[in-house]
């Protein structure tokens, strides 16, 4: 599963940064690091979304109200 997978690469590189703060490494490689986290994340969000839609949009087990709320909650991420 690409999810669960994804999941476990931000938890080390979220764990990699919690080290890199207790090492007291340099701030823009701990900030380069905390970007990177944040690409993952969106990554993740959007990957959820799909798998998602493919599998509540398309077999109608959703209904109008959440497609909205779905809607304006990722335009306005």
């Amino acid at each position: 599963m690409k999810i669960e997978r994804r999941f476990n690469i931000l938890k080390g590189q979220i764990d990699g940064i919690r080290k890199m703060i207790d090492e007291k490494k340099d701030c823009i490689e701990i900030v380069q690091q905390f970007k990177a986290v944040k690409s993952g994340l969106n990554q993740l969000s959007r990957e959820y979304l799909n798998d998602y839609i493919e599998n509540c949009l398309v077999e109608q087990k959703i209904d109008a109200d959440k497609l909205n709320q779905l809607l304006k909650i990722m335009l306005n991420s």
